[in-house]
């Protein structure tokens, strides 16, 4: 069985939909076992390794080695990767100063962005820079109190320790947590900087 990972976006996805999160992982765990099982709800994307599973009205990215599933993005139908590649339907002008300009569909722009998006992440994953999760891992994240609870105590923190490295204190952390306070941007750059993450994967999905 392949080791499946799940990137920090991808479990942030699923604790925004964490009804279904179980399932979804399971799945995903379904397909690392055994592919031919779910070869028909399988499509390949951008390429050989960039793949879509379809999990009821659900939609899971991956990349597959031939050892791992990396998971970079979960969501429901139509808000990942929808269509299999970008087709490149552009069009090249000139403005009135003569520089040259290109115009392409929004559906294309979106395609491109989400394929830029899931090249970071697996890119940022094997440099060492962004976390991979179990299934496990990443279902506890779903279920967590705070995207940054989670996170201190992957990284092996305290509440007193966090506190004292963002210069704040433990209740104040603990009200933060429990999302009873926000704190200011700046607290949160010092909480991603302590805990080596982007402060993107410290929030809560909107």
């Amino acid at each position: 069985m392949k080791q499946v990972i799940i990137l920090p976006g991808a479990a942030k996805a699923l604790r925004k939909h964490r009804a279904e999160a179980a399932r979804i992982v399971s799945k995903v765990e379904d397909y690392a076992r055994e592919p031919a099982s779910l070869a028909k709800n399988v499509k390949a994307l951008t390429g050989s390794r960039t793949l879509r599973l379809r999990v009821g009205d659900y939609r899971v990215v991956f990349e597959e080695t031939e050892t791992e599933i990396i998971v970079t993005a979960i969501g429901p139908r139509g808000s990942v990767h929808e269509q299999r590649e970008p087709t490149m339907n552009v069009r090249f002008f000139r403005d009135d100063e003569g520089r040259e300009m290109a115009v392409l569909p929004r559906t294309e722009l979106d395609a491109l962005a989400q394929v830029a998006s899931h090249a970071e992440a697996v890119a940022d994953y094997r440099s060492g820079r962004l976390p991979g999760l179990s299934p496990a891992e990443a279902l506890a994240f779903a279920q967590s109190s705070s995207p940054l609870a989670f996170w201190r105590k992957y990284r092996g923190l305290t509440q007193a320790a966090l506190a004292g490295r963002a210069g704040i204190s433990q209740n104040y952390l603990s009200d933060i947590e429990n999302g009873k306070r926000s704190g200011p941007v700046e607290l949160w750059v010092r909480f991603g900087k302590a805990l080596d993450l982007p402060v993107e994967h410290l929030l809560e999905a909107e």
